[in-house]
C-alpha cells in the first residue's frame, strides 16, 4: 500500500478503481479480480479474457467453475492481491490438503489461483506471481490393490459384472446398465440417445452428443471430448 501511494499517490483500491478496469469496492482483495477475470463479478468492465473465456470452454465446464472460485474466495476474502506471498499460496496448499479434499478439487483450485495472479500480473497489478513461486503440491497416492495387469483400473471386475447383469431387472432402467457395461457409455451420452443414433441392424452407436447440467439445467451438447465423438461397435 506505502509502495503504491508513493508511486501513484493513491492506494491500490482508488489507483485500481480509477484505471475503471475491476471494481474493487475499496477493498482491493482477490474476490473482485475474481468474478471479473472469468465473468462472474459486477465491475463497471470485465477485464477482456473474462469476455472471451466463455468462448473457450464448454458451458458445463465455465458453469462450475463457479464453485472452484467460491472456494478461493472463501479463503482468500478480501486479502489484498499485492500482499499475497508465496507463502500464503503455500498455507493454502496446506489448508487443501488436509481438508480432506480429492486430488482433482485440489489441482483446480491451484490452477485457476496460478491463473488468476498470472492476469493480474500481465496488468500490473502485482509484481509477480506468488503461485507461481510457492511449492508444488505433493499428493501421496493411495495404493490401489484394484488394478489389472496393465495398470488399470476396472469399475467393475467380470465376476462383479456378471451378478449386477443377474440381478439387474428386466426393464428400462435394467437395459440401460448392460448397455453401459458392455459398451462403456457414460451416462450423459445415454441419456441423450435418440433411436437415430443406433444402426438398423443394431450393430453400432453414433455418439456425437451428451447431456450437461449447466446451472442446474440439463443441456444438450457435445460428448466430454473430441475423442468422445465415436462409433460404439
Amino acid at each position: 500500500v506505502a509502495g503504491c501511494v508513493e508511486r501513484y499517490g493513491m492506494t491500490p483500491a482508488v489507483f485500481f478503481d480509477s484505471l475503471g478496469m475491476f471494481d474493487f469496492g475499496g477493498g482491493g482483495g482477490l474476490d473482485d479480480i475474481l468474478g471479473n477475470l472469468f465473468g462472474f463479478g459486477g465491475g463497471r468492465r470485465r477485464h477482456a479474457r473474462g469476455a472471451d473465456y466463455r468462448t473457450q470452454v464448454q458451458p458445463s465446464t465455465y458453469a462450475n467453475y463457479k464453485y472452484t472460485l467460491e472456494a478461493l474466495k472463501g479463503y482468500f476474502k478480501e486479502t489484498p492481491l499485492a500482499s499475497i506471498k508465496p507463502m500464503d499460496v503455500n498455507a493454502y496448499h496446506n489448508f487443501l490438503l488436509n481438508s480432506s479434499k480429492s486430488k482433482s478439487y485440489v489441482t483446480k483450485c491451484r490452477a485457476m489461483l496460478i491463473q488468476i495472479l498470472d492476469a493480474a500480473e500481465a496488468n500490473e497489478f502485482i509484481g509477480s506471481n506468488p503461485a507461481r513461486k510457492a511449492n508444488a503440491i505433493k499428493i501421496v497416492p493411495e495404493l490401489d490393490f484394484d488394478l489389472d495387469e496393465e495398470g488399470k483400473k476396472d469399475a467393475f471386475t467380470e465376476q462383479e459384472q456378471a451378478i449386477l447383469r443377474e440381478a439387474l431387472p428386466d426393464n428400462m432402467v435394467g437395459h440401460t446398465i448392460k448397455l453401459m457395461l458392455g459398451t462403456g457409455l457414460r451416462s450423459q451420452e445415454v441419456l441423450a440417445l435418440t433411436p437415430e443414433d443406433i444402426a438398423e441392424d443394431g450393430s453400432s452407436i453414433n455418439i456425437y452428443k451428451a447431456i450437461k447440467t449447466v446451472d442446474g439445467t440439463p443441456t444438450l451438447g457435445p460428448p466430454k471430448s473430441k475423442k468422445g465423438r465415436r462409433r460404439v461397435p
